[in-house]
């Protein structure tokens, strides 16, 4: 010991204080525990001042520092000083983290050291606290930093070869955000082969000459995905010789994506600048110009030199009016507050033409959020026009009701079909909120609907979509499908707009529960049959069983969905069931029957008689097959019975073979009988109208000939009916309607549109023409021998004329009809109607006149 040391050490034992100074001031506290005394546990003042105590309040327990560390590095520094306490060379050197009076974290690095005897037994236990919790803070606060900036950290231990990544820097190689240790030569072999030349001569240099480095190069992550980083390095020498680098690692592969596509965004936008169709410039926000594009100099025939630096409202564009610039001066003002203004404006182009564009005014903002430029811009707003025109007529054709929504304000705006889906014009629904969408809305379907909202505007579906019903005006509920996209939101992500479509889907929807009632009556017929019915997969497993077959074989219905048909057959028969059911998969027959053996679950044989189809997918392939099985162990004795059981099943087979074509048929038949009189086979009146409509359409848009209509009447029907039954009266119609149909061209139409009244849609016809081909038909059906005794007919005839409606084109032939029948029956009318003297009863109650 050398003289110093032997001083100091006196010191200590001479000076109190000293040794106060020292674990206080250097240190943040000393600790001793008299380990042959159980609780004598001592700690220096600045171990409770670190934690927030005053001298006054330390406390008195000698055991009150244990309560105050966290559990986790209690127990760990405990098991530090039991292990040093048997091993004298392991350390006790720990950082505690320890509860502070306020509170927070305060973190202690915890040093010891045993005092033992002569005979090596520990005595006591002396140490030191340095409080570390600005420097942790100052590390947490340099790793979020660092984490937050993508920086990653590096180091290079050179005499053991090893390379140390910070978890960024694991993060930045494709590893994962863990920090991991590897070899110099694994850590260069992620540069790309290209740079690793450049890269080593760097470093190469830095240890040689003890200077820090600055590079960028290319890594290759283990997925082959390459990423552009930038090192700074700084080597550590020791005695003149580097045995450490050290440095940082940042992804500069999106910044530098990002400059490469500034600059050709640059040169993109110039490109743009000058030779887009719209007048685009640049304003200061006083409103002088600063640049303006090619085009809107060419247009007007100016120079740059005639506009720049000049207020805008100034220019040459904008002398067409006094009113012209003094709107454009009040909208360049509200620019410089910052608000966006559009309007449409016309301009002078050259020789003072006056041209009409789409004009915006648009701030722009520095990061302060202040105005640093206008940009002013007009554009032709005929592709707007077009582009609204074919919007419009695409909505037409499809039949669908539009809807916008200010979803902040619910301010709304519907079209006309959406109004009439339920009955009404947008006019008697004034003032539309979205507050009239749900007054419409049936209760019971607002809830899905705005649930399918949320997710759309949480942006968990692109999407929002709900079928939900409306009540119509005539009371009755109508099935609607809305559709809907957020095509704006705020900077929270919060949607401002929302557009979408609505669909009647009532027609449908009445089918959908046409086709649910009739495949839940094939479900009960399954579940309550009276014998036992399953459909089996392509393995044998067993998909539905229903409760006459669990009885049958003795299992829950749960525990024989858990096995095939092959795990309870008898072994004397599964193959020739195989060989049956492999002939059905293969296309060689639809179905069999056969007499098998299950096995019951109790053990015991039972007998049954099986039958088996199949179901098949539209490409033919196996979707799954039907067994219906009997169970005939109580009269296999029986021939008879068997045989009615046989015959059972096989009824049984047909009807479900049969159920999905009846299934099918029925859908069909309801497709036609929406379109088509039951009774005579022809058109119905909703034919008709839709006839009607395209006719009108047609016109409109082709200018073409115009159509006709015939409304026809069967003269005294009634009376027939009366006289020779309602059988004869529609074997009448019947044969009425064909005699129509073989008269008229194959591209007319001809409808029954009620009781004995017809109609002839005569396509692209004169007035005149009509005339003559209704008056032969009329001649004709006077001529012709009917069954029972002669009929007439009475026709009314209308020319369409320029503004007329479907009802009102079919009003007026109607009025002609009546007027043919107070004229005396036996007639076509096609002028002017006289005022009638008599209505349609009157008409029917007539006397008849002989036939």
């Amino acid at each position: 010991m050398s003289q110093e040391r032997k001083t100091i050490c006196a010191n200590f034992a001479d000076n109190p204080e000293l040794l106060r100074f020292v674990a206080d001031d250097c240190l943040s506290g000393i600790w001793y525990s008299d380990l042959t005394q159980p609780g004598a546990v001592w700690f220096s003042d600045g171990f409770w001042l670190a934690l927030g105590y005053q001298t006054d309040a330390i406390p008195t327990d000698p055991l009150a520092w244990r309560t105050l560390a966290i559990p986790d590095d209690l127990a760990l520094l405990d098991a530090d000083m039991a292990r040093h306490c048997r091993d004298p060379r392991f350390p006790v050197d720990r950082i505690v983290r320890y509860r502070g009076l306020d509170g927070n974290t305060v973190w202690m690095h915890c040093r010891g050291l045993a005092i033992r005897d002569s005979d090596d037994r520990v005595l006591q236990i002396v140490g030191a606290h340095t409080n570390l919790t600005d420097l942790k803070r100052k590390e947490a606060l340099l790793d979020t930093c660092n984490r937050a900036a993508g920086i990653g950290y590096w180091e290079i231990d050179l005499p053991e070869g090893t390379v140390l990544w910070s978890a960024v820097t694991s993060q930045i190689h494709g590893l994962g955000e863990r920090p991991c240790q590897t070899s110099i030569d694994r850590a260069v072999a992620y540069y790309h082969p290209e740079d690793r030349a450049a890269v080593n001569e760097v470093v190469g240099k830095a240890i040689a000459e003890g200077k820090g480095y600055d590079t960028k190069a290319r890594i290759i992550r283990p997925d082959g995905s390459e990423r552009y980083v930038r090192i700074l390095g700084f080597p550590d020498s020791v005695d003149g010789r580097c045995v450490r680098l050290y440095g940082t690692i940042q992804d500069i592969d999106e910044a530098r994506r990002n400059r490469i596509a500034l600059q050709r965004s640059e040169e993109k936008f110039r490109g743009i600048f000058h030779s887009t169709f719209s007048f685009i410039g640049l304003l200061r926000p006083d409103g002088i110009l600063i640049e303006a594009n090619d085009t809107a100099l060419g247009m007007a025939g100016l120079k740059p030199s005639d506009v720049i630096g000049r207020p805008f409202w100034d220019c040459y564009w904008w002398q067409i009016s006094p009113a012209t610039r003094d709107t454009l001066r009040d909208n360049v003002e509200r620019a410089a507050r910052g608000e966006e203004s559009v309007y449409e404006v016309a301009v002078w182009i050259e020789n003072r033409q006056s041209v009409t564009i789409l004009f915006s005014l648009r701030p722009v903002f520095d990061a302060a959020g202040r105005v640093v430029y206008i940009v002013p811009e007009g554009r032709p707003i005929q592709e707007q026009v077009d582009a609204r025109f074919r919007y419009e007529a695409i909505l037409n054709g499809t039949n669908v009701g539009t809807w916008e929504w200010n979803v902040q304000s619910g301010e709304t705006r519907f079209n006309e079909r959406w109004a009439e889906i339920i009955g009404y014009s947008l006019e008697e629904l004034a003032p539309i909120t979205i507050e009239t969408w749900i007054r419409f809305a049936h209760p019971d379907d607002l809830a899905r609907s705005n649930a399918a909202l949320r997710t759309c505007f949480d942006g968990d579906t692109e999407f929002y979509e709900a079928e939900v019903r409306m009540r119509h005006r005539d009371g009755r509920w109508v099935w609607v499908l809305d559709r809907g996209k957020v095509f704006s939101r705020d900077t929270d992500g919060k949607p401002l707009m929302m557009y979408g479509t609505r669909q009647d889907i009532s027609d449908r929807k009445r089918r959908e529960e046409q086709l649910r009632q009739s495949e839940e009556a094939f479900r009960n017929n399954f579940r309550h049959a009276g014998i036992g019915m399953a459909l089996i997969g392509l393995q044998g497993e067993w998909l539905v069983v229903n409760r006459c077959l669990c009885d049958f074989l003795g299992y829950r219905e749960d525990e024989l969905l858990r096995l095939t048909f092959q795990d309870i057959t008898h072994p004397d028969d599964l193959e020739t069931d195989l060989a049956l059911l492999r002939e059905v998969i293969g296309g060689h027959r639809e179905h069999y029957q056969i007499e098998k053996r299950y096995w019951h679950r109790a053990g015991h044989v039972v007998h049954a008689l099986l039958a088996v189809s199949v179901a098949r997918d539209g490409d033919g392939s196996v979707r799954y097959f039907i067994s219906q099985i009997v169970d005939i162990s109580a009269l296999r004795k029986s021939q008879d019975h068997v045989t009615s059981l046989l015959e059972l099943a096989n009824e049984q087979n047909r009807k479900l073979q049969s159920l999905q074509r009846q299934l099918e048929a029925a859908n069909s038949a309801l497709r036609q009988d929406s379109l088509t009189d039951p009774l005579t086979g022809l058109p119905n009146r909703r034919v008709l109208d839709k006839a009607l409509d395209d006719e009108i359409r047609r016109v409109e848009r082709d200018s073409s000939g115009p159509p006709t209509l015939a409304l026809l009447d069967i003269d005294r029907f009634k009376s027939y009916n009366d006289s020779f039954g309602h059988p004869a009266g529609d074997r009448l119609l019947h044969l009425f309607g064909q005699v129509l149909t073989s008269a008229v061209r194959p591209y007319d139409t001809v409808a029954r549109v009620g009781g004995e009244e017809f109609a002839v849609l005569m396509a692209d016809t004169p007035r005149d023409v009509a005339l003559a081909v209704i008056e032969r038909l009329r001649a004709a059906i006077e001529g012709t021998a009917w069954p029972h005794r002669a009929i007439t007919v009475s026709a009314g005839l209308q020319h369409w004329c320029v503004g007329m409606t479907r009802d009102a084109l079919v009003e007026a032939a109607d009025l002609r009809l009546y007027a043919a029948k107070r004229g005396g029956r036996n007639r076509v009318v096609a002028d002017d109607v006289p005022h009638p003297e008599t209505d349609e009863a009157d008409i029917e109650r007539e006397p008849d006149q002989p036939a």
